[in-house]
């Protein structure tokens, strides 16, 4: 049997890090709680030619689990009994990292102690000594850099030849276990006494304690006894072997005044989301994008149609490689530089440690619409793409909170809704493009918290869950990890959307050119008898044409290829770049056809109409087909209302001139209020809602 080697410790102890060092993979290392949903494993080869499987396993700070992640530690602890672990710990926050030690060593494991951050540490005149620390516990410790190749690599070839017997010196056990002996007469193993009287449900279910047994040990606040007894030890091994230049170490620093300041926390986040939204859609991001366009336009694609006319005269080849394959792949291409600027921005965000802080700021205002602070990681994941965004929803520790985050993934504007955006804005709205991306992005997330408000209050509401968030200390990003993350999504995002567009680009190529009997060019075509019956319900939107309802439908395959289908559907040739596909959009004689009203109602409806496949899919596997049908019902209802409100009040404004349309907007909204205030005016104020009629009652 080959050896198994689990790496374990606290989030953001460098886990990830350190297995990424060993191993070489390209695992995602973030600043926060939650970021290794499911453990990561991969072989090694030490050098002794032995194999071995590298484990990283999610984040925890005890082994009695309070979200979905901690529990999938705590179970492969329980199933991997003969495993060896090298326990990653903070060098910076030492005491609340020993606390999982401890744990650890009740469990009867006999790990490797590393305590990561060996540098920044030395930096901040943190003296640690190892060789007590290892008296005190009785293991190997190791003090370490988790990017350090060299040290890390040192340390998983020791743990393969260390096999030592471990000599229990936690002095503490004992005196637990005898105050569960004075309340409950328990015939059980030490490590499971502690469990008990922690109130750890896995244990207390194991040992079948009755209710008035349960009751007996909460009013004793056995587990307030058990944190503070083990808390004391640890700070008898701190005040030994830990020696502190400043006091401020970590969490709330200088900056952290101005940055978790109440009144300066969102203003800040607004100016640094609209920062990196300008560097991606300004000029930066407009040069790039047009420049790589170009590029692929003359030096790729043209030879590659000129060579496949030399080698063939049949049109159906000649039009599929020039329409289908180079003019979906330049319109998917071209976007990259707008991508990796989005990438580059959030990556840059994460490896500051202001990621943390921004959910820190953002837990009272999510809690309101039955959110966590957690939940603004899922959120923010979202901006890259909602199917990896979803699969984080998992690690929130409430059940319906997970179901709502879940649900409100595919209304935040992901990556691939980019050249959207940008191709539509781009025909209608050139001198404002980068405002209404900025509007469009602010309607994904306003419509996402109203729908958790909605369902928090009507269908899911969320329990009240203690919000514990890990704060890193501020660090300036690194380079290689910020552009070593970047090109990894980025090279996610290609095979993606590559593998997609070059499948379902041909399908669509053929449904759109193929009639019924499979005949080219003849007749219409497959694509245009389906939507041809589906292009009625969008008249009332104001893009009721066969062309638009087909690039929606290819939508939902992916967002990606939206773009590309314009192309298609409008009959663009060779030179089918962004530019050129925005052009054709402007002429009432395209099958894609818009105008400037009916353009804001189909930028409003892709913002918000489906998910892709992929997220739907992860949706069913993570939240249920129930959720998922509901989730998919309330957006198209939802994607339809306000896109056929977005068209109404622009056609309005055309027509009756901007100041009408003005003044009857604040009519209406002075109409609304009246309304509200004079339903409240008239409202029982001390009615009882159980009694007949509401009429009123003495009852409190």
């Amino acid at each position: 049997m080959k050896d198994i080697v689990a790496l374990v410790g606290n989030p953001n102890t460098g886990k990830t890090t350190f297995f990424n060092s060993v191993t070489n993979a390209d695992e995602h290392v973030g600043n926060w709680h939650g970021v290794t949903v499911e453990f990561k494993e991969k072989k090694y080869k030490t050098k002794s030619k032995k194999e071995i499987t590298l484990t990283d396993l999610p984040g925890t700070y005890s082994l009695s689990p309070y979200s979905f992640e901690e529990g999938v530690t705590r179970d492969y602890l329980l199933t991997h009994k003969n495993c060896k672990v090298i326990n990653i710990a903070d060098g910076n926050n030492l005491g609340k990292s020993l606390l999982l030690t401890l744990e650890l060593l009740e469990m009867g494991i006999c790990p490797i102690l590393c305590i990561n951050m060996a540098t920044e540490i030395k930096k901040k005149g943190i003296e640690i000594n190892v060789q007590k620390i290892k008296d005190w516990l009785g293991i190997e410790v190791y003090l370490c850099d988790a990017y350090n190749k060299k040290q890390v690599t040192e340390i998983v070839e020791n743990i393969i030849n260390f096999d030592t017997i471990y000599q229990n010196k936690l002095t503490y056990q004992n005196i637990i276990s005898k105050k569960l002996d004075e309340l409950l007469n328990l015939n059980i193993e030490t490590f499971d006494k502690i469990k008990v009287l922690e109130l750890d449900e896995y244990y207390i279910k194991r040992h079948n304690l009755s209710q008035k047994q349960i009751e007996i040990l909460t009013k004793n606040n056995t587990c307030e006894y058990v944190l503070k007894t083990k808390y004391e030890f640890i700070d008898k091994i701190l005040s030994q072997c830990v020696k502190y230049k400043s006091k401020e170490i970590y969490g709330f620093g200088k900056l952290d005044k101005v940055v978790l300041n109440r009144w300066f926390a969102i203003p800040i986040f607004v100016g640094i989301i609209f920062a990196i939204f300008f560097f991606t859609f300004g000029p930066v991001g407009t040069f790039l994008t047009n420049s790589l366009s170009l590029f692929f336009e003359n030096i790729i694609f043209a030879p590659l149609i000129d060579l496949t006319k030399k080698l063939t005269t049949n049109k159906f080849i000649i039009d599929f490689v020039s329409f289908a394959v180079c003019g979906s792949l330049q319109s998917i291409v071209c976007f990259l530089p707008q991508i990796i600027l989005m990438f580059l921005g959030l990556y840059i965000l994460e490896d500051t440690g202001y990621m943390s802080r921004l959910a820190f700021s953002f837990e009272d205002y999510l809690k309101k619409v039955g959110l966590s602070g957690k939940s603004v990681f899922t959120l923010l994941m979202c901006f890259g793409c909602s199917t990896t965004a979803t699969l984080t929803a998992r690690n929130l520790e409430n059940k319906n909170s997970k179901i709502k985050t879940a649900m409100l993934t595919p209304y935040i504007s992901c990556s691939a809704k980019l050249p959207i955006y940008s191709v539509i804005c781009g025909a209608f709205f050139p001198k404002h493009k980068f405002l209404i991306i900025i509007g469009l992005y602010l309607l994904g997330i306003m419509v996402a918290l109203l729908t958790s408000y909605l369902l928090n209050k009507k269908v899911l509401k969320s329990e009240n869950v203690t919000f514990a968030m890990e704060m890193p200390p501020y660090r300036f990003p690194s380079a290689k990890k910020v552009f070593k993350n970047v090109f990894v999504n980025i090279k996610q995002f290609l095979l993606r959307a590559g593998t997609m567009l070059f499948s379902f680009s041909c399908i669509i190529w053929i449904l759109q050119n193929c009639n019924i009997k499979m005949q080219y060019g003849v007749g219409d075509s497959i694509l245009q008898v389906l939507s041809g019956w589906l292009a009625p319900l969008f008249i009332p939107l104001g893009f009721g044409s066969v062309g638009v309802v087909t690039a929606l439908l290819c939508g939902v395959v992916a967002k990606e290829i939206i773009v590309s289908t314009i192309g298609m559907v409008n009959g663009l040739g060779e030179k089918s770049g962004a530019s050129q596909i925005a052009n054709s959009i402007l002429f009432s004689t395209s099958a894609f056809f818009l105008t400037k009203q009916s353009s804001l109602a189909f930028l409003v409806f892709a913002t918000l109409y489906a998910p892709c496949i992929s997220t739907a899919s992860v949706m069913i596997k993570e939240i249920g087909f129930k959720w998922t049908a509901i989730s998919l019902t309330i957006q198209f209802a939802v994607s339809y209302l306000i896109s056929f409100v977005v068209y109404r009040v622009s056609t309005y404004f055309v027509c009756n001139g901007f100041v009408s349309g003005v003044i009857s907007v604040l009519v209406f909204v002075a109409i609304s209020v009246v309304i509200f205030f004079a339903v409240g005016l008239f409202k029982p104020k001390n009615a009882c809602k159980f009694c007949q009629n509401r009429k009123y009652c003495n009852n409190k």
